[in-house]
C-alpha cells in the first residue's frame, strides 16, 4: 500500500505483515507524512505503520461492518480520527 492509497481509505481495514505467515488486521485511523497511522484488535491507540506493510482488505470500511450489525466482531469501530 502507499500512502495516497491510505489517505483514499481511511476508515478501511487493513492486514499488517511484517513476517511472512503472519498478520494483524487495523482500521486505519489517519495518514501522516511518513506513516500510516492504525488501530489494530482493541487497542485504544494507533501504531504508526509503514505503507509497505499494509494489504487492504476488499469488501469494507468500518461504516459497513456497522450496517451488518458487526460491532461485536473484534474489529476496533472508530471513524472519528482517534482510537479512544
Amino acid at each position: 500500500m502507499t500512502l495516497d492509497e491510505a489517505r483514499d481509505h481511511i476508515g478501511a481495514k487493513v492486514l499488517y505483515s511484517s513476517v511472512p505467515g503472519e498478520c494483524e488486521v487495523g482500521v486505519i485511523v489517519t495518514v501522516g507524512a511518513t506513516y500510516v497511522h492504525v488501530c489494530y484488535g482493541r487497542d485504544r491507540n494507533a501504531k504508526a505503520t509503514r505503507p509497505e506493510l499494509l494489504t487492504l482488505m476488499r469488501g469494507g470500511s468500518v461504516t459497513e461492518h456497522f450496517r451488518l450489525g458487526m460491532e461485536e466482531s473484534g474489529f476496533p469501530v472508530h471513524v472519528s480520527g482517534d482510537c479512544s
